[in-house]
């Protein structure tokens, strides 16, 4: 039997259920359906006159549901903390002004979690980890790529290099090798930032046809002609 300490504390419970599926723009509906249960129960359970189990609340912190909040304690949760470090690491890298692209990233993956986790087919028979999923990497690695300081694929830069070394063989001209790596990464990072792959290639190859021009413009580094002569010494 309840008491009216158990009562209240459940009411404190599902009030704070409330807020955070407020918080995620989700209906009591759309809430329920991820997490299993009919409509009607999860108003009961927002109301206080009843109690989600773990499984439901496991789906719920899924969908990017504080633990912290839903508990009552931000010790189990430091958001304040993971997000300083995702701030600082997209500075790094040179993509602070597109942070928000990254939180919608996070954003689809808890719903891709929510979504495996919610299929008991996936659930049994998946062997990957409920965080991994092919949609991630590739969103992932398209917003790193966006960094000044991302390598090209392999592919990319064995393509580039190709290019470059061929146009300076039929040139005759060669580059110092300092000037050489820094040409090819700012080639690829052009090519990269090209919308198509035909802009790509020629974008790349219009940029290494100058880079040959400007090398042919330079003048040729030549001894002096004293320092070739033998020196003579007095008999």
């Amino acid at each position: 039997m309840s008491t009216a300490k158990d009562t209240q504390s459940a009411l404190h419970f599902g009030a704070r259920l409330a807020f955070e599926r407020k918080r995620l723009s989700l209906s009591q509906k759309d809430a329920a359906e991820y997490c299993g249960v009919r409509r009607e129960m999860w108003g009961r359970y927002e109301r206080g006159d009843a109690e989600p189990g773990v499984g439901v609340l496991e789906h719920f912190c899924a969908l990017g549901a504080k633990p912290g909040v839903l508990l009552g304690t931000k010790a189990l949760e430091d958001v304040d903390a993971a997000h300083a470090v995702l701030d600082e690491i997209a500075a790094q890298l040179g993509l602070f002004n597109r942070m928000h692209e990254l939180e919608g990233i996070g954003a689809q993956l808890l719903r891709d979690r929510a979504a495996l986790l919610g299929d008991p087919y996936e659930r049994k028979y998946s062997s990957r980890s409920p965080d991994v999923s092919p949609w991630s990497f590739q969103s992932i690695h398209q917003w790193l790529s966006q960094s000044p300081y991302f390598l090209p694929s392999t592919d990319q830069l064995e393509r580039v290099i190709e290019r470059l070394e061929f146009a300076l063989s039929v040139s005759g001209k060669d580059m110092e090798p300092y000037d050489k790596a820094a040409a090819i990464l700012k080639l690829c990072q052009e090519a990269k930032n090209c919308p198509t792959e035909r802009e790509a290639e020629r974008a790349l190859n219009l940029r290494v046809r100058e880079v040959v021009e400007r090398v042919q413009r330079q003048a040729p580094r030549t001894l002096q002609v004293s320092t070739l002569r033998p020196k003579k010494f007095p008999p």
